[in-house]
């Protein structure tokens, strides 16, 4: 009997094993092959079918509404291997890549009495609509996923290495370092899928705290793409592209070193509602 099948006999139906048992399933399956870019989520509507049944709760495009934050929180460990297929699922879910992607093992282990960022982000409204009405844990033809949470702008090269600049804090005199984790190996195709200039403006005033890679020598890259971040996880932020003033379009997660890195950078941000294609 294989490790998935278990699953279903297994009395143990907490959604904490059950989201483990499903990233192991999602990161085993991002590893194959495939021949046709579609079959993305068609492939696992039959075990998504069957895990429903455990869950019972609602399933966008790959995520599950009880692990919705946690299952946003995927990354991919090279770049170089992914494939953007816009065409098939929303840029927030795993299956709108070919290549293998993972998550981190505990993205919302809380520090005792710290209070983190991570908890004031909300999910407002989430929409994947199948569609054949009949093959409900299929293919999708409309989605959106509108979150609300600490956030800012910063201006990003592409590089994976970032350091948050303008962080007046003693413990952190050279800013505070986090990780980029991009979906695709290259800005420039960023810029392509969402048709924009990657030297143009955000859509409003970017803050005096910018990330820059490497630090003050990057502040002189003029191939910068202004990025939304907005805190996901304890120790994370989905880094997203404005393709207007009210949508954006997720290119990648942004991995501190810890909670309190995070915490720290964030502590003088705004609250912001968008939605994400």
């Amino acid at each position: 009997m294989g490790r998935i099948e278990r699953i279903f006999l297994d009395r143990n139906h907490d959604p904490d094993f059950l989201w483990m048992k499903w990233v192991e399933v999602v990161e085993t399956y991002t590893q194959r092959d495939l021949t046709i870019e579609s079959d993305r989520l068609p492939a696992l509507s039959g075990l998504a079918s069957r895990f429903s049944n455990l869950w019972d709760c609602a399933y966008y495009a790959g995520l599950w509404e009880k692990k919705l934050m946690e299952g946003l929180c995927w990354f991919v460990r090279d770049p170089s291997t992914s494939i953007f297929i816009e065409s098939y699922a929303p840029s927030w879910s795993w299956a709108s890549l070919i290549g293998p992607v993972f998550h981190y093992d505990s993205p919302f282990d809380i520090i005792p009495g710290v209070e983190s960022p991570a908890e004031f982000t909300s999910v407002v409204e989430c929409k994947a609509t199948p569609a054949n009405g009949a093959a409900p844990f299929g293919q999708i033809n409309d989605w959106s996923l509108t979150i609300e949470g600490f956030a800012q702008w910063i201006r990003w090269d592409g590089q994976e290495q970032i350091v948050a600049k303008g962080v007046e804090e003693m413990l952190y005199p050279n800013g505070i370092v986090a990780h980029a984790r991009p979906d695709c190996s290259q800005l420039e195709v960023f810029c392509e899928q969402i048709k924009r200039d990657p030297g143009a403006p955000p859509p409003e005033d970017v803050e005096e705290n910018i990330f820059y890679m490497g630090g003050a020598a990057a502040e002189t890259n003029e191939i910068t793409l202004p990025i939304l971040v907005i805190v996901a996880s304890p120790v994370s932020a989905l880094m997203l592209c404005a393709l207007n003033d009210d949508e954006y379009f997720r290119i990648g997660l942004l991995h501190f070193q810890g909670a309190v890195q995070l915490n720290r950078y964030f502590e003088v941000c705004n609250m912001k509602k968008v939605t994400v294609l």
